[in-house]
């Protein structure tokens, strides 16, 4: 039973073309996404007595579900190991789960918060047989995630003898991102673009799943019995990593280059690696507090956070995540910001016609023109079929789509020219507007069209009340699509 739902599955998941090409119809995509719950639910099942009980507790609604006193714990297990945050404390934030909040008054750029390495989880700290496996395994060596989310889960089935024990106490039990998503969740995400990297998400997580019992059962690890490695916690440990690593700098030995005695003589040069960095990982998003605050100092092996603005006493101490759009947000942290679109980005699938010649059949002249322009684009490296980013004002942070714009509007004298000019003259006319304005225009017509086309198939202007919270962030992201359209839309009249 449990061999044809493998087969099952990773028939699911490998057989599907690309979503690049995708011509999936919204439906489509969401029975495809019915298809692969119902699969992981059959898989839930089949695993239930597999669970662990560190996941479950009596509370179905908590995300963290924390044990008495978790917190407390928490941080004195922080002092213990040498971090160092005298004005902070850690408590429960409205509608964020866990938040870090200030003790005194805080200023801008003073230094909260630093977490020695010690503290700090990375693939390195799993066992020598795990390291090896991480550094020859043909997916691990190429996903350092999964080689983080199998540490996290080695660490997880020691208990109380794992020295993150306190940590893993703390993190949530649940999520609220789109790969645990019922499909009632989704229903209102049918026709968005990342409708598609939902799916893929979840394609992947199973068929990594897949692969990597496989590898368990066949290498027999003491640390992660397969008997223990169900999907359930597999699901969790990713979730954890995707929504709380963070890159970390690290100083490796090295053979020098350029050194007569390059053998003998290692230099140190700084490479990175996926970590989780406790206390660090419990900070709250906000847009507003420009660039990244928090460090990490090679040197002194110490993660360091200053304060990207002045706080009060008693308020939360919110940082930024970076220069992320709300589709990654809702991707891999599972919220939505309505009201900060600076970031946004809306995906078209456009594609110009293939063309098929045969012998002894004339072309017709839109058949020609497309040739011409399928090799204009192939010339300046631009597809003809495929995913356009369409990023918030100015419009020229969204180039490639211009340039498809521009081409596709073009007539045979134009492309003509384009085509008989070096790549070099072809990319700098597309580019920096010194076409004819009158394919300038009708370029931005062109898109401004399907803008308004796009506009009118988001049927969400508000967020319903009574609707569960992961309903309300595909609600949320949906509206982020439209407000950025007529951002657009409102740049292109004022460009005409």
């Amino acid at each position: 039973m449990y061999l044809q739902l493998e087969k099952e599955i990773h028939d699911a998941c490998v057989s599907a073309k690309p979503f690049s090409v995708s011509k999936l119809t919204p439906q489509a995509e969401f029975d495809e996404f019915v298809k692969l719950h119902s699969l992981a639910s059959r898989l839930f099942e089949m695993q239930k007595s597999n669970k662990v009980p560190y996941l479950y507790g009596n509370s179905t609604k908590d995300s963290y579900n924390l044990e008495p006193n978790a917190l407390e714990n928490f941080e004195v297990w922080l002092q213990k190991k040498g971090c160092k945050f005298p004005k902070l404390t850690l408590k429960p934030s409205e509608g964020k789960g866990l938040g870090v909040f200030a003790k005194d008054n805080i200023q801008t750029e003073e230094l909260i918060a630093s977490v020695p390495k010690i503290c700090i989880m990375t693939a390195n700290d799993a066992d020598d047989r795990l390291k090896r496996l991480f550094s020859t395994d043909p997916l691990l060596s190429t996903v350092p995630s999964l080689s983080l989310a199998l540490t996290l889960i080695s660490e997880l089935l020691k208990g109380v003898e794992s020295k993150w024990c306190e940590y893993i106490k703390i993190l949530p039990r649940k999520f609220s991102i789109p790969l645990v998503f019922e499909p009632e969740d989704v229903v209102d995400l049918k026709g968005s673009i990342i409708f598609g990297d939902v799916i893929r998400d979840l394609k992947s997580n199973l068929r990594h799943y897949i692969y990597l019992s496989r590898v368990l059962q066949k290498n027999k690890f003491k640390s992660i019995p397969a008997k223990n490695f169900s999907y359930d916690l597999f699901r969790w440990s990713v979730c954890v990593v995707m929504t709380r690593q963070n890159p970390l700098p690290i100083i490796s030995p090295n053979v020098a280059e350029n050194a007569d005695d390059s053998e003998l003589n290692p230099v140190r040069r700084p490479t990175s690696e996926l970590a989780l960095i406790p206390l660090y990982d419990m900070f709250n998003h906000t847009p507003t507090h420009g660039e990244v605050s928090t460090f990490y100092n090679p040197e002194s092996s110490v993660s360091e956070t200053y304060a990207p603005a002045d706080f009060a006493a008693a308020s939360e101490i919110l940082v930024t995540y970076g220069k992320r759009g709300n589709s990654d947000l809702f991707l891999y942290s599972g919220f939505v910001d309505v009201d900060w679109l600076q970031y946004d980005r809306f995906t078209f699938r456009l594609s110009i016609p293939d063309v098929i010649v045969k012998e002894g059949k004339e072309l017709s002249p839109i058949e020609k023109l497309n040739i011409k322009r399928k090799e204009l684009l192939q010339n300046v490296g631009v597809l003809s079929n495929g995913h356009f980013e369409l990023y918030h004002p100015p419009l020229t942070r969204s180039q490639p789509l211009l340039i498809f714009c521009r081409v596709v509007v073009m007539q045979a004298e134009e492309l003509d020219e384009l085509l008989s000019s070096s790549i070099e003259s072809a990319i700098e006319n597309l580019q920096n507007n010194v076409l004819d304005p009158a394919i300038m225009k009708k370029a931005l017509e062109w898109l401004a069209v399907r803008c308004e086309l796009m506009i009118r198939t988001i049927k969400v202007d508000s967020i319903e009340t009574g609707r569960n919270y992961e309903t309300q962030q595909v609600l949320k992201l949906r509206m982020v699509e439209k407000k950025l359209l007529q951002v657009v839309l409102d740049e292109i009249k004022n460009i005409k």
